[in-house]
């Protein structure tokens, strides 16, 4: 199985701001990896803005690579 490492654990984001965080693989896939991003639940006016696919190598696995998290205003 493949670990995800993701830095750091959580976000606190206002309305109206965006913070990113990083994922990486713990160790080498035998094959490339596709990882998809997504808000499953929780306040729709959260999206995921940026990094919704990443793609982790044998030979990138180790290679963070930055997802973005934004959160809309309040209507």
């Amino acid at each position: 199985a493949n670990v995800l490492v993701v830095t750091p654990a959580g976000l606190t984001i206002g309305e109206g701001g965006s913070g990113t965080f990083t994922v990486r693989l713990q160790d080498p896939p035998i094959a490339n990896v596709q990882v998809t991003v997504a808000r499953t639940g929780g306040d729709s006016d959260v999206t995921v803005s940026g990094g919704a696919s990443l793609t982790f190598t044998p030979t990138s696995y180790a290679t963070a690579q930055t997802v973005t998290i934004a959160a809309a205003h309040d209507a």
